[in-house]
C-alpha cells in the first residue's frame, strides 16, 4: 500500500466509513461494519484529497451526501 493509500484508509476508518465489531463469543473473529453514505459535512473537516479520491473510486454526490458505488459495498476490497 502506498503512502496515499495507506492515508485514505486510515481516514476512511476516521470519518466511519468502516469499523471493525468484536465479536461477543471468545475466539470468534469480528465483522467489519460498511457504510454506503457520508454526509459532506464529515468531509469537511477532512483534507480535500479524501473526498476526492472517494469520488474518483465512484462515489457519487447527491445533495448532501457521498453514496457508495457498488463495488465498496463487496468486502473486502482494496481501498486505495
Amino acid at each position: 500500500m502506498d503512502r496515499t493509500a495507506g492515508a485514505i484508509s486510515s481516514r476512511i476508518q476516521l470519518i466511519g466509513l468502516t469499523r471493525y465489531i468484536k465479536s461477543e463469543i471468545e475466539g470468534e473473529k469480528g465483522t467489519v461494519c460498511i457504510v454506503d453514505e457520508v454526509s459532506i459535512d464529515t468531509l469537511r473537516k477532512q483534507p480535500d484529497f479524501v473526498k476526492d479520491q472517494l469520488i474518483g473510486a465512484g462515489w457519487k454526490e447527491k445533495g448532501n451526501f457521498l453514496y457508495s458505488p457498488d463495488w465498496w459495498l463487496k468486502y473486502p476490497h482494496q481501498l486505495g
